[in-house]
């Protein structure tokens, strides 16, 4: 009987597996960049979720609450600012990451 070590059917997957793993992982310098497009379509997500699941909440506080508009309203404004959290902090991570490509020494 052939021990687990020595298998060559398990060394060949092995191998196979490291093989496949190096293939499929990208090289730092073909990382790929984000579309502006689809970095604002991101960021305009981002505001209208924020403002719809405030929405949902407060409209579900006020039929738990039975106080209608109130609490829609002031989750609705929740809602906004939150996803403007979200695209102020999207807005500082490109900006980092324009700043660090424009002090990086291999460009």
């Amino acid at each position: 009987m052939v021990s687990q070590d020595n298998d060559p059917n398990l060394k060949s997957l092995e191998d196979r597996l490291k093989a496949a793993r190096t293939r499929s992982k990208p090289d730092d310098s073909e990382e790929a960049e984000a579309s502006p497009l689809g970095v604002a379509w991101k960021m305009g997500m981002e505001l209208v979720i924020g403002v719809a699941i405030g929405l949902f909440i407060g409209s579900y506080i006020d039929d738990w609450l039975d106080t209608k508009p109130i609490a829609m309203i002031i989750m609705v404004f929740f809602g906004f600012g939150a996803g403007l959290l979200n695209v102020f902090r999207d807005a500082q991570r490109m900006q980092r990451m324009m700043d660090d490509d424009d002090t990086d020494p291999k460009a």
